[in-house]
Parts: C-alpha cells; sequence; structure tokens
C-alpha cells in the first residue's frame, strides 16, 4: 500500500491477482519438476483439478497413488490461485476499513475476474478479452486501440447521439461534432466506469455488453439497483453539472462505452447558450428519478438542495458565467 487511492485501486488489483495466477502457472513445473515425468492426462488433473467438478471417467485413468493425494479437491494451480484471491480479498478489506481503499461489491477480487475461473468454464472469448486487458497479446500495438468490431465510425455516434433525449436541443451539425470527439472504452469483467462519490464530468453511452448500477449502503457494501442494457445513457448529472457521480457503475463481464466529456459540449453551448433551457427541463426529470434512490447515499439525501438553481448550476458550469 502506497496510500490511500479511492479512484482505481479495484481495477488495479484484478490485473495484479491475474499477473499472480499467469506467475503460478508458469512456474509450477518448475517448483515441482516431478510434473515433468507425468502424461500429460494426469499433469492436467493435478494441476487444473477444481473442487467439484470431478470426472469420474478421467478418475479411472489416473493412477491411485495420484488421484488418491487429490481427491476431489484443487489442484496445484487452482489452490494456489484460490489461496491468493482470498488473501488478496483479506487485505483489501483492511485496507477498505482504514480508508486507503474502496471497491464495489463484497469482494475486492470476485471470481468472475478470474483467468482460471475463465480457462475452466471453458470461455476462450473471456480468456481473451482478459489477456488483452492485462497488455498480453502478440501485437502490443494492437492493444492501444479497441478491435474492429467494437469501432463505431462518427456518423453511427452520431445516430446514437441523435436518439437520446439529452440531446434533442442540439442540431445535427452540432452532434456530429460531439460525436466527432467521443471516445470508446472498452471494460472488463468487474471493471469500473464510474464511481461513486468521485468527482466526474464525461457521459457514457452503452454501445456493447451489459453493465450493473450500484449504489453504497449505509453499512458500506454496495446494493445493484440496476442493469443497464445496450444504448443505456449515464452519468449525466456529472456532465451537465460536475456535479460527483451519484452511484458506481461496472461491467459485468465486458462492455464498450462511448465516453463523451463536458469539455466537448462547453463551446456548442456557449455559442449558443439558450439551450440551456431544454438541459435544465430534461435534468430535473432526472433528477426526480435519482430521489427513489437519494436515502441509501449521504450526498444524495441532500436531494434538490445539493443543486440549489438547476439553471444557474448549468450556466456556472458549462458557461463560467
Amino acid at each position: 500500500m502506497a496510500g490511500p487511492n479511492p479512484h482505481n485501486a479495484q481495477e488495479t488489483w484484478h490485473r495484479v491477482f491475474r499477473d499472480a495466477e499467469r506467475a503460478v502457472l508458469r512456474k509450477s513445473l518448475d517448483a515441482f519438476p516431478e510434473l515433468n515425468g507425468l502424461s500429460a492426462k494426469v499433469r492436467e488433473f493435478v494441476m487444473w483439478h477444481q473442487k467439484g467438478k470431478l470426472d469420474l471417467v478421467l478418475l479411472k485413468s489416473i493412477p491411485s497413488s495420484i488421484s488418491g493425494l487429490f481427491g476431489d479437491q484443487d489442484g496445484l494451480y487452482a489452490s494456489a490461485c484460490n489461496q491468493y484471491r482470498d488473501s488478496m480479498n483479506e487485505v483489501a478489506q483492511w485496507a477498505k476499513e482504514r480508508g486507503l481503499m474502496d471497491y464495489a461489491g463484497r469482494e475486492c477480487v470476485p471470481s468472475e475476474v478470474s483467468l482460471l475461473r475463465a480457462h475452466m468454464n471453458q470461455q476462450s472469448g473471456l480468456v481473451s478479452l482478459l489477456q488483452r486487458r492485462d497488455g498480453y497479446a502478440p501485437d502490443l500495438e494492437a492493444l492501444r486501440s479497441l478491435p474492429e468490431e467494437y469501432r463505431e465510425s462518427n456518423e453511427q455516434i452520431a445516430e446514437s447521439l441523435h436518439h437520446l433525449g439529452l440531446f434533442e436541443a442540439l442540431s445535427h451539425e452540432e452532434r456530429e461534432t460531439l460525436a466527432s470527439k467521443a471516445r470508446l472504452i472498452e471494460l472488463g469483467p468487474m471493471e469500473r466506469i464510474t464511481i461513486q462519490g468521485q468527482p466526474g464530468s464525461s457521459l457514457f453511452i452503452l454501445s456493447e455488453g451489459s453493465l450493473e448500477v450500484l449504489v453504497r449502503q449505509k453499512d458500506g457494501y454496495d446494493t445493484h439497483i440496476a442493469s443497464l442494457p445496450k444504448g443505456a445513457v449515464f452519468g449525466e448529472i456529472s456532465f451537465l453539472t460536475g456535479a460527483k457521480r451519484s452511484s458506481t457503475v461496472r461491467a459485468l463481464e465486458k462492455a464498450i462505452v462511448i465516453e463523451i466529456h463536458s469539455d466537448h459540449l462547453r463551446p456548442i453551448v456557449q455559442n449558443r447558450p439558450q439551450i440551456l433551457e431544454a438541459f435544465t427541463s430534461l435534468m430535473e426529470k432526472r433528477l426526480e428519478e435519482l430521489e427513489d434512490h437519494s436515502q441509501a447515499y449521504d450526498e444524495n439525501q441532500k436531494g434538490r438542495s445539493l443543486f440549489g438553481s438547476l439553471k444557474n448550476k448549468l450556466r456556472t458550469y458549462l458557461l463560467g458565467a
């Protein structure tokens, strides 16, 4: 622990855990050279077997001296990875209780982010995604941009904006201007894109995948309040007012989101201040929807008083007036 990190400690720990999984896999044969003398089938059982997934057909083909040692217990790889994950979660809880880090959910490192789990469940696409997220791919330069199947043209993004009530007041040219500035972000399993209580200035549109919305309760744990389908929009309040995020949003498995920053909207509003009226009306409606969840988070308990005169808040943030 190098000091408090309330922003992205959880995502960092996910990557640290997967690096540990890779290290265990790379070093197991060095640490246990006797495994090299086993047949491929037996070595697979010793390394990869997970408790509760006993294949009786496979077990009959394994020498009793080996199967008797393991029975229906975790193999070397699974045991090491699961123990390391438990240890990381224990330390994370200790750090969270002392305000050194924050994370969503009851575990900082859930099983969903594990390479071992993805491999054992034969989720080759998820294994590939996790590897790519962490920088493990044949072409490292390709990691700096999204795969081709995830790309969207400016025209597609502008069309997405056209169907959003928030941007109804914008002209076609203004929506195209915003679209040209948009950024595509790829999220891995359980990776957060917004964190409750943290500053924010971007709006997001879910392009692919699924997201969940979490709200922190008074007991310190997060409650699932909604699932966001493709096309969902979130982050409007921070985008228009600069207010802190009212919830945590994270990917369930993988997701692609379109990010639009308030800096790119500001010149449009400055050129045509009258569209503030439309934004004010839309934001008032959005705040009414958030009232249902306001009791779960102290910052939101202030309700409308948090934003005071919404029109003045928008004018100050977007116009600097």
